[in-house]
């Protein structure tokens, strides 16, 4: 089943560039566009450099290097998450095991 499409168009470093995206991905197309252009600008504030795809080069090295530090953090919590969840479920394992064995205990004449 096709998506409909709609045509926007978006500009990046003085050059503007057609597509064609799902309506629902415009909001999130309009907000990428925003942060390169504000980190375009950071660089161009930065260095100079004698063209825009130098500035386009650090934007998007920067850009990478967030994305593995937020995935790094991501899976840090994660595994935080997993640990805690796995020693919650030996305690409640063990008291368990515990409650059976006193109701066992009483349970005797």
């Amino acid at each position: 089943m096709s998506e409909n499409k709609i045509s926007v168009e978006v500009q990046i470093a003085d050059r503007r560039y057609p597509l064609r995206v799902a309506p629902a991905e415009e909001k999130i197309l309009r907000q990428a566009e925003e942060e390169l252009r504000q980190k375009l600008a950071y660089w161009q504030n930065q260095v100079s450099l004698k063209e825009n795809q130098d500035y386009l080069a650090l934007s998007l090295l920067t850009h990478i290097v967030e994305d593995i530090k937020a995935r790094k953090d991501r899976d840090t919590k994660h595994t935080f998450i997993h640990n805690k969840i796995k020693s919650m479920n030996k305690n409640i394992d063990a008291l368990s095991i515990k409650e059976n064995t006193n109701s066992t205990n009483t349970d005797l004449p």
